[in-house]
């Protein structure tokens, strides 16, 4: 059972949803469309910092850029970090990734995924600084 100030207070927030404006500085953002922006760089690298961050936080921005890129205006990178291999699912995520830029429109040339060796593909701990130097 919904309790009246529970009611009240979902009553009052769809109202000042509905009535909110955007404010000044923020209506050329809240009106514009895909890829209406200007760029100003000729090219721009996109960093991840594992595979499924492209997707879930970068997607639409990729699709303007991809976009912009075909035209020629812009030359579009993606670079991720990892492979995401916590649980030795390294070369799985890595398909993931591949298929999930394929979809976005990112060429096979302007991508890559690096892992640095210092860090232990299970996470289990990074060696002291006299291992590596040995």
């Amino acid at each position: 059972m919904i309790s009246t100030s529970t009611l009240i207070v979902l009553v009052v927030s769809l109202l000042l949803g509905a009535l909110y404006q955007p404010l000044e500085s923020n209506g050329l953002f809240a009106t514009q469309k895909p890829g209406e922006f200007d760029v100003i760089a000729k090219n721009i690298l996109l960093i991840t910092a594992h595979p499924d961050d492209e997707s879930l936080f970068f997607a639409p921005t990729i699709l303007s850029l991809v976009e912009k890129s075909r035209n020629a205006s812009i030359n579009f990178y993606q670079l991720c970090l990892s492979a995401g291999n916590a649980e030795g699912l390294g070369e799985t995520r890595k398909t993931e990734l591949d298929r999930s830029l394929d979809v976005l429109g990112v060429p096979e040339t302007k991508r890559w995924v690096i892992e640095h060796p210092c860090v232990s593909s299970t996470y289990s701990r990074r060696p002291e600084a006299h291992e590596i130097l040995r």
